[in-house]
């Protein structure tokens, strides 16, 4: 049943309207005066149609059409106002129909009843719409679930060939994000760091040592200080990382999780002061997104202990990146850093003493 209100100066016209439409509705409201109560009930609970005369109250009833939201009432004005303007206004303020009193009573029934049809179409539609999106919603969550299980899992098993701690690449993920949110408030970034982009840093910053996936054990897993030539070797990872991603892109359509962990696996090694490899790229010429990760990755690997060294602990790994500003590190990442150190600290920390 439609949910009907008939605003009109003549309670007897007002009954008449409300015995015609009898068929299509038990739920019909009829206000014969008080402006204020019909604005407060329509504002409240938008009925499904509106017969409304622009006489009522000696003019307010187009005040009322100007109030009522066209897109969700249908206002069919009934008066016994025959002016051409009058109803060219109404029509611009969004009436469906506009009908002269003295009326037919058949014309009249069957007019109503093609715009509640109408209506009911547009319901249904919005309804299946609605429906729609959610499960395209639900079926794209589920999708990017499984394609961040599959992409996780596949870092994961990388990264535990020279990695003795397991949250590494969870920790690099947070840190990122935290970074990344940061610095979406700075206005030099307004169009770079998107929610796009929030939204996929923390899984495109897992694959950022894709590429140690290339180089021997002998060398990943050597207890001691590297030799020259086999630090050579480890860093060959960035640019083997990159080439990596750029094949995985070449089998799929543009897509922007791919291109972010393509410039994190070939960049996150170069340095703000351009010392960095492989490239010796410097200062913005570091994509941002690997400007990021170069601080997320130093400050777990660093917090973290390996079998060749001890733990950094927090207050001394921020000491660290304090004198690494402008010179490993990007200015704005290391204030982002010190406004969240705490985060930093918690998750690393913390969560470890647990």
């Amino acid at each position: 049943m439609y949910n009907i209100v008939i605003v009109e100066n003549n309670s007897a016209d007002a009954e008449e309207i409300k015995n015609i439409l009898g068929e299509f509705s038990n739920n019909i409201s009829i206000f014969t005066d008080d402006f204020g109560k019909i604005a407060r009930q329509l504002s409240a609970n938008a009925p499904d149609a509106l017969i409304l005369n622009i006489s009522f109250n000696f003019g307010e009833g187009i005040n009322i059409l100007r109030l009522i939201n066209t897109e969700k009432t249908s206002v069919i004005i009934v008066t016994e106002i025959e002016d051409r303007q009058a109803k060219l206004n109404c029509f611009k303020l969004g009436a469906a129909d506009y009908i002269n009193k003295p009326y037919d009573r058949s014309e009249f029934y069957f007019r109503i009843k093609n715009q509640l049809r109408t209506k009911q179409v547009f319901k249904s539609l919005a309804k299946y719409n609605s429906e729609l999106e959610y499960n395209v919603f639900e079926k794209t969550k589920k999708l990017y679930q499984t394609h961040y299980a599959i992409i996780y899992t596949l870092a994961s098993l990388v990264e535990s060939r020279d990695n003795d701690a397991g949250s590494h690449l969870s920790n690099i993920s947070f840190f990122s994000k935290i970074l990344a949110e940061e610095l979406s408030f700075k206005s030099s970034y307004k169009y770079i760091i998107t929610k796009e982009f929030i939204e996929n840093i923390p899984l495109a910053s897992s694959l950022h040592d894709i590429g140690k996936i290339t180089v021997r054990d002998s060398i990943l897993l050597k207890p001691d200080r590297l030799t020259p030539e086999e630090f050579e070797f480890i860093k060959m990872h960035t640019l083997n990382g990159g080439r990596m991603l750029e094949e995985c892109k070449k089998t799929i359509a543009s897509d922007f999780l791919i291109d972010l962990a393509i410039d994190i696996a070939f960049y996150h090694h170069e340095r703000w002061d351009g010392r960095g490899y492989h490239l010796g790229l410097s200062g913005e010429q570091i994509p941002l997104s690997a400007r990021i990760v170069a601080l997320a990755d130093v400050y777990d690997a660093i917090t973290s202990k390996r079998c060749y060294k001890s733990i950094m602990h927090h207050k001394e790994a921020v000491e660290y990146i304090a004198k690494q500003k402008n010179k490993h590190f990007a200015p704005d990442v290391v204030e982002a850093f010190f406004r969240h150190e705490m985060l930093f600290y918690n998750r690393k920390f913390k969560n470890e003493e647990k």
